[in-house]
C-alpha cells in the first residue's frame, strides 16, 4: 500500500468516526489490531475491545478528531490532528493536537500509537 492510498484511507476513516460510524472504521483494523486506551494506559487488542473503548468514551464525551498534516515513517503514518472533545455533562471544551502513528499490513491498520 503506497502512502498516498494510506492518506486516502486514514482522512475516510477519521471521517468516518467524526461521523460514528464505527463499524467503517473498525472494517479498516486487522482483527488484532493494538490500539492505546489513553485514559488507563493500556492496550486493546481486537475490534470488540475497540469498539467497547469507544462506546464507552462516546457516553460521556464527544471527540472530533481532524487531521492537520500527514507523514510517513518508516512504513508507517504519522498523523497529526486537532482533537476538540466536549464533556456531555458539563459542555466543557478542551482542545489539543496530538499525534497518531499507524502501523499497516496488507492494507489494514495493525496499531495505533497516540504521541
Amino acid at each position: 500500500m503506497r502512502f498516498d492510498d494510506k492518506v486516502r484511507l486514514l482522512s475516510e476513516l477519521y471521517r468516518a468516526f467524526n461521523r460514528r460510524e464505527l463499524d467503517r472504521v473498525l472494517s479498516a483494523l486487522s482483527p488484532s489490531v493494538r490500539w492505546p486506551n489513553v485514559l488507563e494506559k493500556t492496550e486493546l487488542r481486537g475490534h470488540a475491545a475497540v469498539r467497547a473503548y469507544w462506546q464507552r468514551q462516546l457516553e460521556t464525551i464527544e471527540p472530533r478528531v481532524e487531521p492537520v498534516e500527514f507523514e510517513e515513517r518508516q512504513g508507517s503514518v504519522a498523523v497529526r490532528v486537532r482533537q476538540i472533545v466536549t464533556v456531555k455533562a458539563t459542555g466543557q471544551v478542551t482542545e489539543s493536537s496530538v499525534t497518531h502513528t499507524y502501523a499497516f499490513d496488507e492494507g489494514l491498520v495493525t496499531s495505533m500509537v497516540v504521541s
